[in-house]
């Protein structure tokens, strides 16, 4: 029947809604879903996906691609596999290789963030938004991420001068 698409052998049938979307019909998948993967199983597919992801930075010469494949696979150890450290690792090597201040800042936004709540470290989130701050001195976000930051790590110093920053 047109509409119609199997989802595995004897699982059940998606209709397609009129704007694209799938519907799920089978009470059987929700059953299949649960007997499908085990959580050690899924560790070890994200494991091998940011092992992949390692290996196609390393076989890539195109900075842009370069920067992308590295700020996925930070986002899947932050993410997926719980190694912030790691991540910002990788997020680092983003900077490095971001094709624009744009991407750059970007890329030092998401180490801060992983820092200031993955890590507890506002000190060293502050930094990255000093960081940011040296690439757009006008960018409030950077502004206002400093100042929580270094409120946060008790600096009232540097959170004053951020704070004069806004209102200046």
């Amino acid at each position: 029947m047109p509409g119609r698409v199997e989802i595995g052998a004897g699982a059940g049938v998606a209709h397609r809604h009129p704007q694209g979307s799938a519907v799920e019909e089978d009470r059987g998948l929700k059953a299949q879903s649960h007997q499908r993967a085990r959580p050690d199983q899924d560790l070890e597919d994200w494991k091998g996906l940011a092992a992949v992801l390692s290996t196609k930075v390393e076989r890539t010469y195109d900075p842009i691609e370069r920067a992308e494949l590295l700020r996925r696979g930070a986002s899947v150890l932050e993410e997926l596999l719980g190694d912030p450290e790691a991540a910002i690792e990788l997020y680092e090597r983003a900077v490095e290789r971001a094709e624009s201040p744009t991407r750059a800042i970007t890329y030092l936004f998401k180490i801060g963030a992983v820092y200031e709540d993955l890590l507890g470290e506002p000190a060293q989130a502050a930094h990255a938004y000093q960081r940011i701050l040296e690439l757009d001195p006008d960018g409030l976000g950077a502004i206002h991420a400093l100042q929580r930051a270094t409120e946060r790590a008790g600096r009232r110093a540097a959170a004053a001068w951020a704070s004069r920053c806004v209102a200046g």
